[in-house]
């Protein structure tokens, strides 16, 4: 039996409730230990899920009460807290983005090795089912990818009334929803496509700029929107995000074997227009069977593939390098932002 330890409530989102509610299913794995910044929250949260979970008070009262550890802290952190989970022989699932870039997911990767853990960042969109419908057709039925275009948002934060938290403060989020939701679009694309972006274009906005903190009115730091338009060795990508705005993922891939549409959420969350390589789109399109799915069920797969991971078995649950890319991609769109310029992915360092 797997103890799982968690490193942070993610009290905003409620994303550790996600990830303890499919460890909880797994019959390998059990939960058995808490550690946050703030105590009260995590002796509320461990309350939650029974008498067993052990509140800690250190790092070290976390690695001893737990084998794997999920951690669901503020972005900035993340670095230096896979670093201390994996010398402490455990293993982790960290909540994207990883912010470390490529050359650094690097050296935590290899040093994964060396220890003998299982190193993995949780891109749950990989896990839902239209998601993985549409990866599984892109390689059957595509030779050559036209384009992808992909947008996101989320309406909480629309709400002024919303207090200031971690993610408005660059220095914990480093950006805002081009980090939240832009790290998934990156993502996934690069799951679906095969491919990796080279080039990005980016252009940022904050619309609510002011939000009432622990000390009164404070300037919201980080982006509410972002928009991006990138270019890999034969594809070309159009990206937004929102974090003041509807929509849940919408993705649309083009290519020489037709279109995909995918929209979570929709009654037929994918479509298929099939297209003859040699010639045009079907007039109608096909409802792919099979690819609907609640977003629960899309953090359950995640945690039975971190466990089979463990287990010595590959599945598809994001790498250390993979994450990485995903940051190289972010930090590209975060300088072009700045310089209002095309900028190279990798370059900059």
């Amino acid at each position: 039996m797997i103890r799982i330890g968690f490193w942070g409530t993610g009290a905003a989102t409620g994303v550790a409730d996600w990830h303890a509610a499919a460890f909880g299913q797994d019959g390998r794995a059990r939960l058995t230990a808490v550690f946050n910044r703030t105590l009260i929250r995590s002796e509320r949260w461990a309350s939650r899920y029974g008498d067993a979970i052990r509140v800690c008070t250190s790092e070290q009262e976390l690695w001893e009460n737990c084998d794997a550890v999920v951690v669901c802290t503020p972005n900035a952190l993340h670095p230096t807290q896979t670093e201390a989970a994996i010398r402490a022989g455990r293993h982790l699932l960290m909540e994207k983005p990883l912010c470390a870039g490529a050359c650094q997911a690097k050296t935590l990767q290899e040093l994964a090795a060396r220890n003998g853990v299982v190193a993995a960042v949780g891109y749950v969109y990989r896990f839902a089912a239209p998601v993985m419908q549409m990866r599984r057709l892109v390689k059957e039925e595509f030779s050559h990818l036209y384009s992808i275009r992909s947008q996101m948002g989320g309406v909480r934060l629309a709400d002024p009334r919303v207090p200031m938290e971690w993610r408005m403060h660059q220095a914990l989020a480093l950006a805002g929803a081009l980090y939240d939701m832009g790290s998934h679009l990156v993502d996934t694309a690069s799951f679906i496509s095969g491919e990796r972006i080279s080039e990005v274009y980016c252009r940022t906005q904050t619309c609510l700029d002011r939000r009432q903190g622990a000390r009164g009115w404070e300037n919201v730091e980080t982006d509410d929107g972002a928009c991006m338009i990138a270019s890999g060795e034969n594809t070309l990508y159009d990206l937004s995000v929102t974090r003041v705005g509807p929509g849940p993922l919408q993705l649309t891939v083009t290519g020489d074997g037709g279109m995909l549409d995918l929209r979570i959420g929709a009654a037929e969350p994918l479509l298929f227009w099939k297209k003859d390589k040699q010639g045009g789109y079907a007039t109608r399109a096909q409802a792919v069977p099979n690819s609907n799915s609640p977003q629960q069920e899309w953090f359950c797969r995640q945690a039975k593939a971190f466990l089979d991971r463990i287990e010595g078995n590959d599945t598809e649950i994001s790498s250390l390098a993979e994450s990485g890319y995903v940051d190289e991609v972010l930090l590209a769109a975060v300088r072009s932002a700045h310089t209002k310029r095309t900028e190279t992915v990798g370059a900059g360092r």
